[in-house]
Parts: C-alpha cells; sequence; structure tokens
C-alpha cells in the first residue's frame, strides 16, 4: 500500500440518482483530468444506470475521491460457467488526496458492494476502460489480466471483449483491446502534457511507454490525446487475493 490513508477517511454511497448538489461535487473531482470544455457532468450521467452503484471517499466531509461500478453474470474466457463482471466504469481522485490509497480502499469498497463482503473468496471478472497506466499497473493484482507486455490478447479474449461494446459504449476495439468511439474521442488532438505529468504518469516505465504509445502520443516534447481508451481486463479466482495476501505476509512461496 502506498503512502498513508487521510485521517479520518470514510466511504460513503450516493444514490445513483444524484441530485444536482452531488453531481457538481463528483464533476469537481473528475474535471481536474479532463479540459476545460469538456462536458464531465454529461460523461458522469452516461455511466449511471439502474444496476449502477456511486461511491465516495471524504474525509471531514468533503468529497476527495469517486467511484461508479456496476456488475453483471457473464460468460467469460476465463472460466466454463458465467461469472461476475465487475465493471470499473469511474475511477478519480482529487489531486491533493493522491497518493494515500484513496483508489485502492474506493476499489476495494466497490467489489465489497458488488460481490459482498468476501469479495475475495469468489471467482470474478473486471474490466475498465482508461487512459491511465497507474490502472494499468493495478491490474497485475489479478491472476489474469489484458493487454500486458510480451503476451499477445488471445483470440478468445479480444472476441470477449468485442460483444461488450453495447454495454460500454464503444464503438469497435482492437486486437490490442482499445476501443474507439466513446465519448472521449473528442479528446482527438488535445495537449494532455500537463495532466500527464500532473495525474496520470504512473513512475513506472514499462506501463507508462504502453499508454503513451496507444492512448496517448508524443511530439516535440509534448503529449497529445488520440481520443481512444485503452479496455482493461483481469480475472481472479478464488481465494485468489487471500493467497497474495499470505505469500506477502508470510514471505513463503504458495
Amino acid at each position: 500500500m502506498e503512502g498513508v490513508l487521510p485521517i479520518k477517511l470514510k466511504i460513503r454511497v450516493l444514490s445513483n440518482t444524484l441530485s444536482r448538489y452531488d453531481l457538481e461535487r463528483l464533476a469537481r473531482i473528475a474535471a481536474h483530468y479532463f479540459p476545460e470544455d469538456f462536458d464531465v457532468e454529461t460523461m458522469l450521467l452516461q455511466h449511471l444506470g439502474s444496476d449502477s452503484c456511486v461511491q465516495v471517499a471524504e474525509q471531514n466531509d468533503e468529497i476527495i475521491g469517486i467511484s461508479i461500478t456496476s456488475c453483471d453474470r457473464s460468460k467469460t474466457p476465463f472460466y466454463k460457467k458465467d461469472v461476475p463482471l465487475f465493471y470499473q466504469r469511474i475511477l478519480y481522485i482529487d489531486p491533493g488526496a493522491r497518493g494515500r490509497a484513496v483508489g485502492l480502499r474506493l476499489q476495494v469498497a466497490g467489489l465489497g458492494y458488488q460481490l459482498g463482503a468476501f469479495w475475495m473468496f469468489r471467482r470474478f471478472a473486471v474490466i475498465c476502460l482508461t487512459n491511465s497506466p497507474k490502472i494499468l499497473r493495478a491490474f497485475n493484482q489479478y491472476g489474469e489480466y489484458y493487454p500486458r507486455q510480451a503476451h499477445p490478447v488471445p483470440g478468445k479474449v479480444y472476441e470477449f471483449c468485442q460483444q461488450l461494446g453495447p454495454t460500454m459504449g464503444f464503438e469497435r476495439i482492437d486486437q490490442h483491446l482499445l476501443v474507439y468511439g466513446t465519448n472521449e474521442s473528442i479528446l482527438d488532438g488535445v495537449d494532455y502534457t500537463t495532466k500527464w505529468e500532473r495525474f496520470l504518469k504512473s513512475g513506472h516505465a514499462s506501463y507508462d511507454r504502453m499508454i503513451l504509445n496507444s492512448v496517448f502520443s508524443a511530439k516535440d516534447g509534448k503529449i497529445f490525446h488520440t481520443g481512444v481508451l485503452q479496455m482493461v481486463v483481469g480475472y481472479a479466482g478464488p481465494m485468489h487475493f487471500v493467497l497474495r495476501f499470505l505469500k506477502a505476509k508470510f514471505k513463503y512461496r504458495i
């Protein structure tokens, strides 16, 4: 776990029919990650549905992180039977609270809400669309995940991801799991140099390079959005996270 958790951090569930007041508060957090003229409120509303869960991390009654998740059962390429498919739709942290594991707390809270208190003992898949190498790096905690370096995306995984277009709101996807035709397509060509340096860069060269060579492009010392997003998909079998914890705690091979 990176950094120190904020004092009195609490996770709260909001109604998925957001009040105007709550929508504005969430939009203020997310707006840090987009150009000034991007319609953040509409983007947030597009992720709300009857099965969506909106959770916020608060410190001293101030929202410092937001998460929107949903979940469904689906046939996946990872297991012969249907499993829960957890979708991390939105995850944004206030810049002043970054590096204090707020995002981790929100992710765990989302899994607990959607899969139950004993989610770490369950078999499930997780998926998201992102422009962040930090999210890409976070997926290495799963037993199997794509895309990853030096591991081509298996055909069955690509075919599974292809059929998620209507649910996830994209028009097409390539074999590197780059998606086109989302609400962020209008960002094509926008200068993201400052936002990359301040909010997105992970500091881990391989993950940063993967995103820079796909979602972004570098030219003349600047970084530009290409209008695409990276799909990331992961899978965990029963007890996977418990075994990871025990291995880290007792430092022996399991």
